[in-house]
């Protein structure tokens, strides 16, 4: 019986390991599409400046169409987020850097700092931190 049970779980443990390599794979071709689709090429030229509603329109519907998990999780009615929020988590999701996001959004930095630590605690139940914590959660939703 022993025996049996250690083949069965040495089997599911590869199986796992085919899965999460293939996920680690599925994962970087997602983020290489995003580096290199138009939008995030078109907004990366333009940091300096405050982005129109069409490019906000067009950064949130290429999100929507190939982050599922990342859309599910900001778009849940359980955490509220309103529209500055949520293209905050956008901007970030696409590479784009706090004080660039500032820029891009016509928000302060102590804005944006305050939207980072309100999501941080109220999605990812973490206390502490800023942008950058908040950068590594959402660049693990996909």
């Amino acid at each position: 019986m022993i025996a049996i049970k250690e083949s069965l779980y040495e089997e599911q443990n590869v199986i796992l390991q085919e899965q999460r390599k293939k996920n680690l794979l599925d994962h970087a071709e997602i983020d290489k599409r995003i580096l290199e689709s138009d939008i995030c090429n078109k907004i990366l030229k333009n940091t300096c400046k405050k982005l129109t509603v069409e490019e906000l329109r067009e950064c949130r519907k290429f999100v929507l169409e190939n982050l599922p998990e990342f859309n599910n999780l900001l778009l849940s009615k359980q955490y509220k987020i309103n529209n500055n929020d949520f293209n905050v988590c956008v901007l970030f999701r696409l590479g784009i850097k706090s004080k660039e996001v500032s820029n891009m959004l016509g928000l302060s930095q102590g804005r944006i700092s305050q939207i980072c630590t309100k999501l941080l605690l109220s999605i990812f139940k973490i206390d502490k931190g800023g942008a950058t914590e908040l950068i590594e959660k959402l660049n693990e939703l996909y």
